[in-house]
């Protein structure tokens, strides 16, 4: 069944080549009542106080309309009841996560945890090796997440010869020994 393409309706609101627009007239809502100050006195005489407090005056309809759309929106939202998220099929976020990480070129480690990492291992074996360059620390860093980007990769070529999906410490291990990429690790 081939395809069709629906044309939307217009709505009245959109502005037509070659028709003026009017602009709609100030006058109060219809539930507002133009009563001259003579007649709202009167009816207040005859009607007592009660009139008064149900009477809107033309300034404040507005306003009062604006908190009724407030309120309906508010009674809209909370008696629509909330929708699930919705649920993504097993290995959608995962490829999500490699097609973003391939993107990027930062780091992948936080920099301030590898460098309390670096410290806390230069001070573990040496006391008096306790500074570091920032360009040491970068290169550093940068040598180690290839390294491990590496590990990772070789690791899961290991797993999927093995049929299996997941990565496991023996996969891990075979790629360490069978080393590769011409770097004895």
């Amino acid at each position: 069944m081939a395809r069709t393409k629906h044309q939307a309706a217009r709505s009245q609101s959109r502005k037509q080549p070659g028709k003026k627009t009017t602009r709609p007239s100030s006058s109060p809502p219809p539930s507002v009542p133009s009563l001259s100050l003579c007649d709202l006195f009167l009816v207040f005489v005859l009607n007592g106080s009660s009139f008064l407090s149900n009477l809107r005056l033309p300034d404040q309809a507005d306003h009062l309309g604006e908190q009724q759309q407030q309120e309906k929106k508010l009674v809209h939202k909370v008696g629509r009841p909330q929708r699930k998220p919705r649920r993504l099929r097993p290995g959608t976020r995962a490829l999500r996560e490699i097609r973003f990480y391939q993107k990027t070129t930062g780091f992948m480690i936080p920099v301030s945890s590898f460098t309390r990492l670096v410290r806390q291992v230069t001070q573990e074996f040496s006391q008096e090796v306790n500074r570091w360059q920032a360009e040491g620390l970068v290169a550093l860093q940068e040598a180690a997440e290839d390294f491990l980007v590496h590990l990772f990769e070789d690791g899961m070529l290991c797993a999927v010869h093995a049929k299996r999906v997941t990565l496991m410490k023996k996969d891990l291990d075979l790629a360490r020994r069978i080393g590769g990429r011409g770097q004895p690790w």
